[in-house]
């Protein structure tokens, strides 16, 4: 074990690829460290010690620490021979005040930059949430109703469809569902355009949501493709996001898609956890 003091560079000799070095602050002062630790005085007769602050802080050292390591998956430790005989380029130390102040103008119009890409990023994401709810709200198709005004109302659609579902509970191809009650004036948000109904989600579709399968993939091709979660997770179908399956699944099994099915995330992260998209390829 080894005592640090105020100034010096230290860095670990474990995690130095993921970021885990600095400069000791003066809170730090007499601090005690492990031999996983390295720490050096930094001589300021060859580099200015804030210029050598600013470049430790980049990807560039990063990259330095990651060559200068070794060692397994789990076990990865910076090596004296590979780290300490790298060779880097610096500017005389007369012309690093000159290139310090560069480099933080750099830093701070990329900082900025970030800053704006984020702000424009949250305003592109409210414009989105602000279009939709026009959408559902019936405003954004105002001027095409009012000039289509012989459209199908929703109430014949649901009814077709209805009887499309009864005619299929029939014919035994598909189960009866469980009767929903019917939506109350509580539950209405806000007030639909003529023509328009509020229905659940049941009542447009022929059959209650099922799980998908998900086998252990092989790393070879077989006539079997399963879907990764990133084929959906866009909100868009992306038919290369798939794996093969070493399993043969009969052609009458309803995991095998359908053209204009709904895929909706059940498994994922917070961000991606109900994202939907429709599957436009063919059957099989």
């Amino acid at each position: 074990m080894y005592e640090v003091k105020e100034g010096d560079f230290i860095l670990s000799g474990i995690d130095a690829r993921n970021g885990a070095f600095g400069i000791i602050p003066k809170e730090l002062d007499g601090a005690i460290v492990t031999n996983d630790f390295w720490y050096f005085d930094i001589d300021e007769n060859i580099v200015d010690k804030h210029l050598f602050l600013e470049l430790t802080s980049t990807q560039w050292f990063d990259e330095i620490c990651r060559k200068g390591s070794d060692g397994t998956t789990q076990r990865i430790r910076l090596q004296k021979n590979k780290f300490f005989n790298q060779e880097i380029n610096l500017p005389a130390v007369g012309e690093q005040g000159e290139f310090i102040s560069w480099f933080k103008q750099c830093k701070q119009k990329s900082n900025e930059l970030t800053s704006e890409i984020t702000h424009q990023q949250t305003l592109l994401k409210k414009l989105r949430q602000s279009i939709l709810q026009e959408a559902i709200e019936g405003k954004l198709t105002a001027d095409w109703r009012q000039q289509n005004p012989d459209v199908e109302p929703a109430s014949e659609l649901l009814a077709r469809i209805q009887a499309e579902k009864a005619q299929l509970i029939k014919d035994k191809k598909i189960k009866k569902q469980k009767a929903l009650p019917p939506i109350s004036e509580e539950e209405k948000p806000f007030k639909l355009p003529e023509g328009w109904e509020w229905c659940r989600l049941n009542e447009l579709i022929l059959e209650n949501p099922r799980n998908g399968y998900s086998p252990k993939a092989v790393e070879f091709q077989t006539g079997t493709k399963t879907l990764k979660l990133g084929a959906t997770t866009t909100g868009k179908f992306i038919d290369t996001k798939i794996k093969y399956i070493n399993e043969k699944i009969e052609r009458d099994s309803f995991l095998w898609l359908e053209h204009g099915d709904i895929l909706i995330q059940r498994g994922n992260s917070i961000d991606f956890v109900g994202v939907s998209a429709i599957y436009d390829g063919g059957e099989h």
